[in-house]
């Protein structure tokens, strides 16, 4: 019997693919469709749930189903494979995840007409629980009727070597904005983890840094403030140098998303698999507008701390150099 449990969602990026190309396609040899859509049985077309009449929907078998009469209760089944294979996984410091997620969905008792959507984060100690993506279901039937999706995304991993959980929910927002708005509140209803990925100590590639035991006034992350409240930052730093500049003076930035905070000269490190471990820490304002904000670093080798801010602020680094989350309210 199919157990009534979020196991997990995803979410899933559409590049240039609007409604009316996916509109119609066929389901796959498994009667699966893209999020959103349902396979209609007797014509093997993906379309909207409300476009097929009642008994023409392939939802799978109601003995096979539990059906909860609880409100706020959903069927929530998926299957995981992490490159390839069942999770966990282990990967290098930045490296990528192919994930690859099929689900079954119903609508939650007492919201027949509640628009779904999937969102995924990734969570860690100290590192704390990062926003990553919304997926827009759409509008499941009821049990025992289900949506079925299949979701394929890469996920590139941080480079701070430690155990990872890919924690996912259901929320049901008017939209994806809002439901990422909601992030935190949906995630604290019903949060579950998906699976596990280790990133595994670095293999020394040209550079290589990354923050550990972060602490944001005091406690690991993630930090909640008001705005413009001053944040004391602690944290530890391993670093090795560029191969090609063994020489080259070298500076950490921290900053929220694309905005820089904070610089510590690092002198002169040793090349990989050696490496330079210590502490950085300093004081900065909290941003003034609500929002949730990713505190990333960056390794640089310029003449000085605003020289290598500037570089921060004109090239930031991708999501994988997050160390922190701070969310202002």
């Amino acid at each position: 019997m199919l157990r009534a449990k979020a196991l997990f969602l995803l979410l899933f990026l559409l590049a240039g693919c609007d409604a009316d190309y996916l509109h119609g396609k066929k389901c796959d040899f498994e009667q699966r469709c893209l999020p959103g859509y349902v396979c209609e049985a007797s014509s093997g077309r993906c379309l909207w749930p409300w476009e097929i009449p009642d008994g023409g929907q392939d939802g799978g078998d109601s003995d096979d189903t539990n059906c909860s009469n609880t409100p706020g209760s959903q069927n929530i089944l998926t299957s995981v494979k992490l490159n390839g294979k069942e999770p966990p996984a282990q990967v290098e410091p930045g490296n990528t995840v192919e994930i690859e997620v099929n689900y079954e969905l119903s609508q939650m008792v007492g919201c027949d007409n509640c628009s779904n959507q999937f969102l995924f984060g990734l969570k860690s100690p100290s590192y704390g629980h990062q926003p990553l993506l919304c997926n827009q279901a759409g509008i499941p039937p009821p049990c025992p009727a289900t949506l079925r999706g299949s979701v394929n995304f890469a996920l590139q991993m941080p480079f701070t070597p430690g155990s990872y959980q890919l924690m996912s929910t259901v929320a049901q927002d008017k939209d994806c904005d809002q439901a990422m708005t909601n992030f935190f509140v949906w995630m604290s209803r019903r949060a579950a983890q998906a699976a596990s990925i280790v990133v595994l100590e670095s293999q020394c590639p040209d550079s290589y840094a990354y923050l550990s035991g972060v602490k944001l006034n005091g406690q690991p992350s993630p930090l909640t403030i008001t705005p413009d409240q001053k944040v004391n930052l602690e944290a530890d730093f391993t670093a090795s140098q560029v191969q090609t500049c063994p020489d080259c003076p070298t500076q950490l930035v921290i900053g929220l998303d694309s905005q820089p905070v904070l610089c510590q000269e690092l002198d002169r490190l040793p090349a990989c698999p050696a490496s330079k471990k210590g502490k950085v820490s300093g004081e900065f304002s909290a941003p003034a507008s609500p929002a949730s904000y990713l505190l990333k670093y960056s390794l640089f080798t310029a003449s000085n701390c605003q020289s290598a801010q500037d570089l921060y602020s004109s090239n930031p680094p991708a999501r994988a150099w997050t160390a922190a989350v701070i969310i202002v309210q």
